[in-house]
């Protein structure tokens, strides 16, 4: 299911490039440009299910890492990169009936993201619309209790460590010199894949809401 939604995104893209490059060719190259930026993270980490024998909190996530976009037109340029994210969420575990007990629940991943970017430019501002597709590879995930038997599990055996999710959301950026710019705004992303590996039907996945900030510099090296 999760590689069927991939690759109708994927398709989405290269058909809407394709068309725009059908009508708007003679516009190609004319702005062509490579930039590098680095960027920070901070935002929301929701874990979503239907039916489970725990209750986790919506938490945390932050991070950042390095960017790097590609002009295709004046209009649509492409944009990936690699970010370190930190994972959090209190977990409530019900195991049995007479026992409870809270758990801490921290992981750390490597995510890429591949997106198209319509941007509408101003005089000095512009606005980038981001929509794609993004890769989350999870290294390290663990479990702590203070008040439990088990102090520390290896979370790793529970969960999908590859992720993907569709991605997307609105930047805007500010001139700061001829050659650089500083960035805000929001993202999110849904995830396709289930995180929690389960022996029913149950599905469960990753929802992230983030505001990202960060400064990019441009560059005409190809």
């Amino acid at each position: 299911m999760a590689r069927r939604h991939l690759s109708i995104g994927v398709l989405f893209l290269l058909i809407i490039f394709q068309l725009y490059c059908r009508v708007y060719g003679e516009e190609l190259n004319s702005s062509s440009g490579f930039s590098l930026g680095f960027v920070a993270n901070f935002g929301t980490n929701e874990i979503k299910f239907k039916e489970s024998n725990a209750e986790i909190d919506t938490g945390w996530l932050m991070g950042g890492g390095v960017l790097i976009e590609k002009n295709l037109s004046q209009l649509f340029s492409i944009g990936s990169g690699i970010e370190y994210r930190y994972l959090r969420n209190n977990v409530t575990m019900y195991p049995d009936t007479a026992n409870e007990f809270d758990a801490l629940w921290i992981s750390h991943c490597l995510s890429m993201p591949l997106h198209l970017i319509l941007t509408l430019k101003g005089s000095s501002s512009s606005l980038d619309l981001h929509g794609g597709v993004t890769y989350t590879y999870i290294f390290s995930s663990k479990m702590t209790a203070d008040d439990y038997v088990v102090k520390s599990d290896d979370a790793m055996k529970y969960i999908d460590a590859s992720q993907i999710a569709l991605s997307g959301g609105a930047i805007f950026r500010f001139l700061v010199t001829e050659w650089s710019d500083f960035f805000m705004g929001v993202f999110g992303e849904y995830y396709l894949t289930d995180y929690i590996h389960s022996t029913n039907d149950d599905r469960t996945y990753l929802l992230q809401y983030y505001f990202r900030s960060g400064y990019m510099f441009r560059t005409d090296i190809f």
